[in-house]
């Protein structure tokens, strides 16, 4: 989907009502918010609409994308809290360190290893979001070849019956 048609899309979506019952329309949508690269990333959004998705239609043949969507958000969202804490705690500590009258040097070299550990906190959420990219490109390919295989089945079918 190229980036003009994002906005349009949802606004079809959000539009017209009937769009809500159609499993593979309301899964392109979410997919739309959880997709980093799109303009419309809205992960929380995504997380809700994917668990609403998979209450809604827990038997659709397309529930591996929907709940693997979901597993990568919500790892992504476990890291960025991570990501948080972590920021959180060396501020904690600097000012722990300061008020007990440690060393500058001491100081400089705990907040070096609180932010190398949230450097490599950062490089992993990038790296899931990345894989949410992946894995959504993934999937569509997938379900292309489903298409083409359900196609090939049909002509199949009336070609036999015949």
């Amino acid at each position: 989907m190229q980036a003009g048609q994002y906005e349009a899309a949802i606004a079809e979506f959000a539009r017209d009502s009937t769009l809500h019952q159609d499993p593979e329309a309301t899964l392109q949508v979410a997919e739309l918010h959880a997709t980093p690269s799109s303009p419309l990333y809205d992960r929380d959004r995504a997380i809700a609409m994917l668990e609403e998705w998979l209450a809604r239609f827990p038997e659709n043949p397309d529930r591996y994308r929907a709940e693997l969507g979901l597993e990568l958000l919500n790892e992504t969202k476990r890291l960025e809290t991570l990501v948080a804490r972590q920021d959180s705690a060396a501020l904690r500590l600097a000012d722990d360190l300061a008020a007990v009258g440690v060393t500058r040097d001491t100081l400089e070299g705990r907040i070096v290893s609180v932010s190398r550990d949230n450097m490599s906190l950062a490089d992993s959420l990038a790296q899931q979001e990345a894989r949410i990219g992946e894995l959504t490109t993934e999937l569509r390919r997938v379900r292309q070849e489903l298409e083409a295989l359900k196609k090939i089945d049909v002509s199949g079918s009336q070609n036999g019956g015949s």
